[in-house]
């Protein structure tokens, strides 16, 4: 058995009015951030961030020559994004409620404010609650003093042992 299908255009009846022709599509010409910024470089004779590639370790600027970029990275975070906006990490620990924090940092860093035995509170996504490690003391913490980034419970393992915490920029603590 063979079967063929023949396939063919036809004219439309005389009658039948002529299809409309199709529209080019509109476009807008998309704005390079980088060769924005390459131009604007150039015209000031210095270098000229390009926001829109900056991120929690970098920062990215067109060069005064118009041609190339400088990053600037770092290993650990620099800033931090809330809200939408970029904001520059602070380890300085402030009190808070019950509680003492760094002003900004990448993760959700909470210290004892004293009186109960729960050292610190640490999330790597402060949108997660199960993301979430504690630290425990053997007894009841003392009020901290408060120094920058650090937080020393004086006498907390007993008569003249003391321990510090010091936040970092990535918002984890380290004892000692």
């Amino acid at each position: 058995m063979v079967t063929s299908l023949l396939i063919g255009t036809s004219s439309p009846p005389a009658s039948a009015a002529p299809s409309p022709s199709p529209q080019p599509p509109v476009t807008t010409a998309a704005v390079d951030p980088v060769e924005t910024a390459k131009q604007e470089a150039r015209k000031q004779n210095k270098r000229v961030e390009i926001p829109s590639y900056r991120s929690e370790t970098s920062t990215t600027f067109a060069n005064p020559d118009g041609r190339t970029l400088h990053m600037e990275m770092s290993a650990a975070p620099v800033r931090v994004k809330r809200n939408s906006v970029w904001e520059a990490v602070d380890t300085t620990l402030v009190v808070q409620g019950n509680a003492v924090r760094p002003r900004v940092a990448k993760s959700d860093l909470v210290l004892s404010y004293g009186g109960n035995m729960e050292l610190l509170t640490a999330s790597g996504n402060p949108a997660k609650t199960d993301d979430k490690a504690k630290v425990f003391s053997t007894r009841k913490l003392p009020t901290p003093t408060l120094s920058g980034n650090r937080a020393e419970f004086a006498s907390a393992y007993g008569n003249g042992t003391d321990l510090v915490v010091t936040a970092t920029r990535r918002g984890s603590a380290s004892r000692s």
